[in-house]
């Protein structure tokens, strides 16, 4: 966010694509074009289900005409942007800088849910935030459901379980987790253009 909020103001790029979470189902990721650094801060936090961000970068070139894009991805979506760039795709090229966020997968919307009510009762309206420590933690209202990391690796998307890209390793700039160190990130510089910015 800070990185995000720094580049907008200095005009290094004119939007950012993240994603932030949808107003009636805050548990629900929404992908977004944020222009304003109060749209921003509104999306900083973690997301552990799949987001189409690269649907929000192509809303970006084509209905907002921007032209500097700032992009917030997990690794496979920072791969598919430079496989735009790369096969020169009419949207490729407007990702100025890419921040990569390193990922251990992502839940698919429907089972993920699915299985949450069937197994412990709860709708996604119900969950107030997710959390990843030795277990994935659910908190709702009413307090926190712990599943056990076993349990929520079996709930991931497929493409996930495949993946060799833990830390994005094609973005410009990666951002994650520094455990155990609280309020802290690792960042790693990858490119030029990220060195630069």
């Amino acid at each position: 966010s800070s990185l995000l909020t720094y580049g907008l103001s200095s005009k290094i790029f004119d939007c950012s694509v993240v994603t932030g979470k949808d107003e009636r189902n805050p548990i629900k990721p929404k992908p977004q074009v944020a222009i304003t650094q109060k749209e921003i801060a509104s999306a900083a936090g973690s997301r552990f289900i799949l987001s189409d961000v690269i649907e929000a970068y192509r809303s970006a070139v084509r209905e907002y005409g921007k032209e500097k894009i700032a992009v917030v991805s997990t690794p496979c979506q920072a791969l598919a942007l430079r496989k735009i760039d790369a096969w020169g795709h009419k949207i490729g090229g407007k990702a100025k800088i890419i921040i990569g966020l390193f990922c251990l997968g992502a839940f698919s919307t429907k089972p993920f849910f699915s299985y949450l009510k069937e197994k412990y009762g709860l709708s996604a309206k119900d969950i107030t935030k997710i959390h990843l420590s030795r277990e994935l933690v659910l908190s709702t209202k009413q307090g926190a459901i712990e599943l056990p990391l076993t349990e929520a690796k079996a709930l991931l998307n497929l493409g996930c379980k495949t993946c060799i890209d833990y830390t994005s390793e094609v973005a410009d700039i990666s951002v994650g987790t520094a455990y155990p160190l609280k309020e802290w990130s690792t960042v790693i510089i990858r490119t030029k253009e990220g060195e630069e910015f």
